[in-house]
């Protein structure tokens, strides 16, 4: 995904990371309609009395197991959205308070020059806070088995 003002990777990786912290405002919105979906209560059996329609269970079975895809308005489809999400949390989590603000303001859409002004931050400490945390969430994504490195 390409914002006009910031820098675009070569390594097809990275692009996917900064993918994923773009557009994760969409990502968590995408989950949490495809959480409130609400199915039938059926739960199996083509007849017979063993198989009673349980909405209850059913509406606990789907709560309990991950989402499989999702797909954004813009028709992308992304795998294992609620893992995705937990690689966001993990790297924010792990950032301090300067290097989550520049990182969030960059998935903002801001230009380094803008965070840079708000921050009082040089450019080589801008990408540097950028650097670290990309490849952060790429150890987070491998250790999800989101993306593989070999």
């Amino acid at each position: 995904m390409y914002v006009k003002g910031q820098r675009t990777s070569l390594d097809a990786t990275t692009r996917k990371i900064d993918m994923i912290f773009y557009r994760e405002k969409e990502i968590r919105r995408a989950v949490k309609n495809a959480r409130l979906e609400s199915a039938g209560g059926h739960t199996g059996g083509s007849s017979g009395h063993a198989f009673v329609s349980d909405p209850t269970a059913v509406q606990g079975i789907k709560a309990a197991t991950e989402l499989k895809s999702v797909t954004l308005y813009d028709g992308v489809v992304v795998h294992h959205p609620e893992k995705w999400l937990n690689v966001i949390d993990a790297t924010y989590a792990r950032l301090d308070d300067w290097q989550r603000r520049a990182v969030k303001m960059r998935y903002q859409g801001e230009k380094y020059t803008e965070v840079g002004a708000k921050l009082h931050i040089s450019k080589s400490t801008y990408y540097a806070m950028i650097n670290e945390a990309q490849h952060f969430a790429i150890a987070a994504a491998c250790q999800f088995g989101l993306i593989r490195i070999i």
